[in-house]
């Protein structure tokens, strides 16, 4: 698994955050916090979140991921980096060992530029279902934003991620509400950042944030003015869990590479 090593907040070497071992959830140290911060996402809250268990050598794996059709997911390109021999997504289920839905994942489509230097860029995938999912109440996709679309500034992000730098991995679904950091704001942590990402968080100590075992996963935030919940973000990075600062993928900057892959 990629560490981050920082040095302060300004100076780190940078690395996606992957999730442990698909098949192992090694507790680290017993924390209070979820997500980083979070609590506990309620039944059937988030419908429209897939936990994608990735076969794949040297070792399994695991990220997230956000269905927005019937047969389609996003996630974080840097996740199917790996020799991957085969994809479940998972659904219908909080807690990620009680999946009500399992499908494979036919084929996947990582954006023509993505690139790891000098940070991740263009960190988008898209995911085909071998089959559609049935039509349930915890099983529902969820609208993309579009390019035209403003949002209120706090937003909500779900993963089954690391709870910190020294947390464990929860086997419950986790939300944790963050404020979106306007690019100026964000430029001053990490200067070299396109507007194609999204800063999320409070840049406080043990502030909410996204960790490890996160990536892929949505962040939903509230459109003006009809305030309906859609994808704005895909979690890509970090500098340290526990600094209170996510980079998101910002989604709305890749609506037309979505809609012309997907056809929704």
């Amino acid at each position: 698994m990629e560490k981050l090593f920082c040095i302060t907040i300004l100076v780190c070497l940078v690395a996606p955050f992957y999730g442990t071992s698909a098949t192992e959830g090694p507790v680290l140290n017993k924390v209070e916090e979820h997500i980083v911060n979070g609590i506990d996402a309620r039944y059937c809250e988030f419908p429209h979140a897939a936990f994608l268990k990735i076969a794949a050598k040297p070792k399994d794996y695991f990220c997230g991921a956000t269905l927005i059709s019937d047969k389609h997911l996003l996630t974080a390109a840097h996740c199917l980096e790996k020799q991957i021999s085969s994809i479940e997504a998972h659904f219908g289920s909080t807690n990620k060992m009680n999946a009500t839905v399992i499908v494979r994942v036919a084929s996947w489509l990582i954006h023509p530029n993505y690139t790891t230097t000098p940070q991740l860029r263009n960190d988008i995938a898209i995911l085909t279902l071998e089959k559609p999912v049935p039509k349930e109440k915890c099983v529902q996709p969820i609208e993309i934003a579009k390019k035209t679309d403003v949002f209120l500034s706090l937003c909500t992000v779900v993963g089954w991620g690391k709870t910190g730098e020294k947390g464990h991995y929860p086997k419950q679904l986790q939300k944790a509400i963050m404020f979106r950091l306007v690019h100026g704001q964000c430029r001053k942590f990490a200067r070299t950042l396109p507007d194609m990402h999204l800063c999320m968080g409070d840049l406080t100590p043990h502030g909410e944030n996204i960790c490890n075992g996160d990536s892929g996963s949505g962040l939903m935030c509230k459109r003006r003015p009809d305030f309906k919940f859609v994808l704005t973000g895909i979690a890509s990075f970090n500098y340290n869990c526990d600094e209170g600062l996510g980079v998101f993928v910002r989604v709305k900057h890749f609506e037309d590479f979505i809609r012309k892959h997907t056809n929704i």
